[in-house]
């Protein structure tokens, strides 16, 4: 028989629809992404963006406080942040990134959602159901599919970008712009496009002075 719904993706638009899916009894499969080093280069392993940051201020829901005893409850021991697990003292003022989507995670398991930890590797929409192969082998049928594998930052590629990351290095201005580590601090955008011009007028409001860096003679920015 096959599958009502697949679902390819571990952000929280997957999540949110495995949790709508599951509630809805359709037993949505979620292919979560496998746990290779070609994704840990790429920044696209189970979780997404979020599990790569550290505390979360910007998602409504997660405002500072104890949640040490809340993510021991939620969370099986396998899946608990090493600091809850180790004992050791919260690192930050609310929840980060990991847990945040730990805590979706679990929810759509509580409802029901199945979960595989593989990459989707090639898919065949010119018959119905669906054919769907894996990155180990597998290969599953579908009546739907909802491709919610997100985005991913686009890095330089230094070998420094990674040791700096979250210490200096970060893809999101509206993220992390107000930080302490940025405010009043020169700082340099690297691009030329929208989205860079964007995020170098939004970090104008904290830094003492902005570096534009682009490889043309030209911004391709509108």
């Amino acid at each position: 028989m096959p599958e009502k719904v697949v679902i390819i993706g571990s952000g929280p638009a997957a999540w949110t629809a495995a949790i709508y899916a599951a509630r809805a009894n359709l037993g949505p499969l979620v292919y979560e992404g496998a746990v290779t080093n070609e994704n840990r280069e790429k920044g696209t392993l189970p979780l997404g963006q979020l599990a790569l940051t550290t505390e979360v201020e910007n998602y409504p829901g997660t405002p500072a406080g104890d949640t040490r005893e809340y993510l021991r409850s939620a969370l099986p021991p396998d899946r608990q942040p090493f600091w809850v697990q180790t004992n050791l003292p919260q690192p930050s003022h609310g929840l980060n990134g990991p847990e945040l989507m730990d805590l979706m995670r679990q929810q759509s398991l509580n409802f029901g959602t199945r979960i595989i930890t593989d990459d989707i590797v090639r898919v065949d929409f010119n018959k119905h159901p669906f054919a769907l192969n894996a990155l180990e082998g597998q290969t599953v049928e579908t009546l739907s599919v909802i491709i919610a594998t997100g985005a991913r930052a686009n890095y330089l590629g230094l070998a420094s970008e990674d040791r700096f990351k979250n210490l200096g290095v970060s893809a999101c201005a509206v993220c992390d712009g107000a930080l302490p580590r940025f405010r009043n601090k020169p700082l340099v955008a690297i691009g030329g496009g929208d989205s860079a011009v964007e995020e170098s007028t939004y970090l104008t409001q904290f830094a003492s002075v902005v570096h534009l860096v682009h490889r043309r003679d030209q911004l391709r920015a509108s």
